[in-house]
C-alpha cells in the first residue's frame, strides 16, 4: 500500500484506548462516493455499494489488526443483519495467494479489489482497517479506524447512531461505559496525541501536524501535544517552527525528555 494519503480525525477517535467526544469529529471527505462495479476475490463482480447502508472496511493482506478487526467486525455484521452490506476492501496490489487469505478471514463477508487504491484515497483512509459507513446518498457518514479495545462493538454502536437506533447520549454511553473519557477537552487532545504519534509512526507528518495542532487546541496545556507538533515540524524540516513548539513544551515541563531533545535537534 502507498504511504499514508491523508487522514480524517473521526467521530470519535480511539487508538487502542476509548473515543473522544462528538465535539471533536472531523467530518468524512464531502461529496457523493462513486459506485463502480469492482471485481470480487473468488471471482465475479459486483457494485461496491448496496441502495442502502454500506459498511466499508479497508483491510490489508498479512496485517494481524486486519484479521483480528475482520473477526469482530464479523459478529457486528451478525447482530445488525439486513440492516447494512457489510464489504471488506483490499488494494489490487496484493498477490492471489494474499487475496484468498484476506477472503478466508473475512468469512461471509465479501472482499473487493480497489484498483490502484482510488477509494482508498478517495475516502482518506489512514489505517488499516478502518470502517467508513456510506449512506443511501452515498455519503460517508464516518470513518472508523482500527483500536485494540472493542473495535467491533464501538464500529456496530456507531452504525446504530446512523440509522437512528441510539440517540448521541447512548452512543456516548456505548462507547465510554465506564466514563472513561468524561474528562473533557484534556482527554480528547490526549487522544489526539496518540493518532498523531501513530500518524508519525506512518510517515503523515502532515496529517501528525494537523492532528497536534488540533490537540493544542484544546488543551494549550498538555506538553505532549507541543512535543507532537515539534516532532512533526522536525520531520517536515521545518526547524525553526519546530523550535517554538519544544520551547512552549518546556515553558510548561523544563525537564521534559522528549522537548529538550526536539529543542537540540531542531538546533536551539
Amino acid at each position: 500500500m502507498s504511504r499514508v494519503r491523508g487522514a480524517a480525525v473521526i467521530l470519535a477517535v480511539t487508538l487502542g484506548s476509548l473515543h473522544a467526544p462528538l465535539s471533536v469529529a472531523a467530518q468524512p471527505p464531502a461529496g457523493p462516493i462513486d459506485n463502480p462495479e469492482v471485481a470480487r476475490v473468488g471471482g465475479g463482480r459486483q457494485p461496491l455499494l448496496a441502495s442502502g447502508y454500506t459498511a466499508l472496511v479497508f483491510v490489508r493482506a498479512g496485517q494481524s489488526s486486519s484479521r483480528a478487526g475482520l473477526l469482530t467486525l464479523g459478529r457486528a455484521a451478525q447482530a445488525l443483519g439486513p440492516k447494512v452490506k457489510w464489504v471488506a476492501v483490499l488494494s489490487d496490489r496484493f498477490t492471489p495467494e494474499e487475496q484468498r487469505e484476506v477472503s478466508a478471514d473475512a468469512g461471509a463477508i465479501p472482499v473487493v479489489l480497489d484498483p490502484g487504491d482510488r477509494l482508498y484515497a478517495r475516502l482518506n483512509i489512514a489505517l488499516h482497517p478502518t470502517v467508513a459507513l456510506i449512506d443511501p446518498r452515498r455519503r460517508a457518514l464516518f470513518l472508523h479506524p482500527f483500536s485494540k479495545l472493542e473495535f467491533g462493538p464501538f464500529a456496530e454502536a456507531k452504525i446504530r447512531h446512523a440509522l437512528g437506533e441510539l440517540d448521541d447520549d447512548q452512543l456516548r454511553k456505548a462507547l465510554d461505559p465506564d466514563g472513561a473519557a468524561s474528562g473533557g477537552d484534556g482527554a480528547s487532545a490526549r487522544r489526539l496525541v496518540q493518532l498523531g504519534e501513530r500518524l508519525l509512526a506512518i510517515k503523515s507528518f502532515r496529517k501528525a501536524l494537523e492532528i497536534a495542532r488540533r490537540a493544542v487546541a484544546l488543551d494549550a496545556k498538555l506538553v505532549t501535544a507541543h512535543v507532537l507538533e515539534g516532532r512533526a515540524l522536525l520531520e517536515l524540516g521545518e526547524k525553526p517552527a519546530a523550535g517554538r513548539a519544544f520551547s512552549l513544551a518546556l515553558a510548561l515541563a523544563p525537564s521534559d525528555p522528549a522537548a529538550l531533545d526536539g529543542k537540540r535537534r531542531a538546533g536551539q
